[in-house]
């Protein structure tokens, strides 16, 4: 993905054939964003989990909830579950690809008694937030979320960083 952006950012910019060297560096610039986004969010997510468990420490099942086609999801789940391995928690993954799904979700995740919850950052869940928030609200499930505006709607806590602050 970083790589495709990177190209795109030389193409729309005629860089392929020019000498002049200022076009790779502002490429380059253009393509910052991404990898932050991209290595940040799962570096942390890791992160988020140990978190979790220190506030509720009680969790031995952590729901996640996350969306599968986002590209992001594959690789941090991966992280989350070498991560829960190591704080002796079980992951539940909860995959959810449209919002008509919350509802069951969440009523598997009171079946499966998760203690916690945390919820992935892609741009379906994000733009759900509010009813997300309103539900874990409902299940009484102590959550963490990886971006501020969560906290917005009455979110419980987060770890990560605040999308207008990144633009």
């Amino acid at each position: 993905m970083a790589l495709t952006i990177f190209l795109q950012n030389l193409n729309s910019a005629n860089c392929i054939f020019s000498s002049d060297s200022s076009c790779f560096s502002n490429a380059f610039q253009n393509l910052i964003p991404h990898l932050f986004r991209f290595t940040f969010g799962l570096e942390l997510s890791a992160k988020r989990l140990g978190l979790l468990k220190e506030a509720v420490p009680a969790a031995s099942r952590i729901a996640v909830l996350v969306e599968p086609t986002f590209p992001d999801s594959g690789p941090s789940v991966k992280r989350l579950e070498r991560a829960a391995k190591g704080l002796g928690v079980q992951l539940r993954i909860q995959e959810v690809r449209d919002p008509s799904e919350f509802e069951q979700i969440f009523a598997t995740m009171r079946s499966e008694r998760a203690g916690a919850l945390m919820v992935q950052t892609d741009p379906m869940l994000y733009t759900n937030r509010r009813r997300i928030v309103e539900l874990v609200a409902k299940s009484r499930l102590p959550a963490m979320y990886a971006l501020s505006e969560y906290m917005d709607t009455g979110g419980l806590m987060f770890y990560g960083a605040s999308l207008p602050d990144m633009h």
